[in-house]
C-alpha cells in the first residue's frame, strides 16, 4: 500500500527560496520565477537563508543558490540544507564551471547546474524536472 503524499510532504507549494548577493540577479530571478508561476522568498546572504530556512523547511519546495556568495558558499548552503531536509531539491547557479566544482556537484547530489546566463526558458525546464524528479523519488520511495 502506498502513502499519503501530504504525509510524506511530497513537493507541498509552489514556494522557491533564492539566494544571490547580487541585488540585480535577485531582482531579475524574483521577476523570472514569479512570471513563472512561483512565490519567492530572496536572501543576499546565505546565513540569512539558512536561517529562514530552519523556521519553515517544509515552507519551501525548491532552494537555488548561487555559488560563490561572500560567506557562505552554495554548496555550503545546499549541505546545510540537507541536513535540514534531506528531501529538498537544490539548484546550483554558478558563472563558471571548474572540475573541481563537478566533483562536488556529483558529491553532493546537487539536483541541477544553472550555468549563468541563462533563458527563462531554461530556467522553467530545470526547475520542472528538477521537481518531477523530487516527486517521483519521494513518492516511490514512500510506497510499502
Amino acid at each position: 500500500m502506498g502513502c499519503n503524499t501530504s504525509e510524506k510532504g511530497l513537493i507541498r507549494n509552489n514556494r522557491i527560496l533564492f539566494v544571490d548577493d547580487e541585488e540585480n540577479v535577485t531582482s531579475i530571478m524574483n521577476m523570472m520565477l514569479e512570471g513563472l508561476g512561483y512565490e519567492v522568498t530572496s536572501h543576499a546572504d546565505g546565513a540569512k537563508a539558512y536561517e529562514d530556512f530552519t523556521q519553515r523547511p517544509d515552507g519551501y519546495s525548491l532552494v537555488i543558490c548561487d555559488q560563490v556568495m561572500p560567506g557562505m558558499s552554495g554548496m555550503d548552503l545546499l549541505e546545510k540544507v540537507r541536513g535540514v531536509s534531506p528531501e529538498t531539491p537544490v539548484i546550483l547557479c554558478t558563472g563558471y564551471t571548474s572540475d573541481e566544482l563537478q566533483e562536488q556537484v556529483k558529491k553532493k547530489s546537487v539536483s541541477a547546474v544553472l550555468t549563468k546566463p541563462f533563458a527563462m526558458q531554461k530556467l522553467a525546464r530545470v526547475i520542472s524536472t528538477v521537481l518531477d524528479n523530487a516527486y517521483e523519488t519521494q513518492a516511490y520511495g514512500c510506497a510499502s
